[in-house]
């Protein structure tokens, strides 16, 4: 299931809702947040169960700052109210299976 977290207000909703998720931070201008779109797709596809949030860094603002997010596309794994390591830049299917796995 793909969400959207446009401010940081809903991204802590979603955040509190969902237990485990790829949290994706990107913005709507970022060439390689859009290449991302297939990727993204076909490892929702793959894993029924999976939730993946995607995080506006123009409207989350706080968050971005808070997170020192100096780069898109940006991920990392959220679970049990904690976030893993960032991981930037364009990342293959495999790569985000592993920050899931990690």
């Amino acid at each position: 299931m793909l969400l959207y977290a446009n401010s940081d207000q809903e991204l802590t909703q979603l955040l509190t809702t969902h237990n485990r998720a790829l949290l994706f931070f990107s913005a709507s201008w970022c060439q390689p947040c859009k290449q991302m779109s297939p990727i993204i797709n076909k490892l929702i596809e793959d894993n029924q169960e999976l939730v993946v949030i995607k995080i506006d860094i123009e409207k989350c603002l706080t968050t971005t700052k808070n997170l020192h997010i100096m780069s898109i596309p940006n991920f990392c794994k959220w679970a049990d109210n904690i976030m893993g390591p960032l991981s930037s830049g364009t990342q293959t299917k495999k790569a985000l299976e592993d920050i899931l796995s990690e």
